[in-house]
């Protein structure tokens, strides 16, 4: 209740309403940030298990060692861009848990009201 002037106002339903508000949209980023971030670890987890499976395949003739050198060189190559990659995941989980904790707080808090 809050008195402006001559006039008391109740804002109870206005403050509940916009709470309820931020918890959806708190819920639907915290849920694009998970697929962004799952978007991320599928595509390390596939890289390594395609380049793994390609890097380890013996050559059978110069043709064959030709391109396993370039595979090689090519993966040598991309070694810093998707090392790069990790700190991101890292960072994205760290902030998934925090958003994680702030969504258990702010439902504690509409159950409350």
């Amino acid at each position: 209740m809050t008195t402006v002037h001559f006039l008391d106002i109740n804002s109870d339903g206005l403050k509940a309403t916009i709470i309820e508000q931020c918890s959806i949209w708190q819920q639907k980023l915290t849920a694009l940030l998970l697929r962004m971030t799952d978007a991320m670890v599928d595509h390390i987890y596939h890289y390594i298990a395609e380049n793994s499976t390609k890097i380890m395949k013996e050559p059978t003739d110069l043709i064959s060692m030709q391109s396993a050198l370039q595979l090689f060189e090519r993966l040598t190559a991309e070694i810093p861009k998707e090392e790069e990659e990790f700190p991101k995941i890292q960072e994205q989980f760290q902030t998934l848990g925090k958003s994680l904790n702030v969504f258990s707080v702010l439902n504690k808090k509409v159950d409350a009201s």
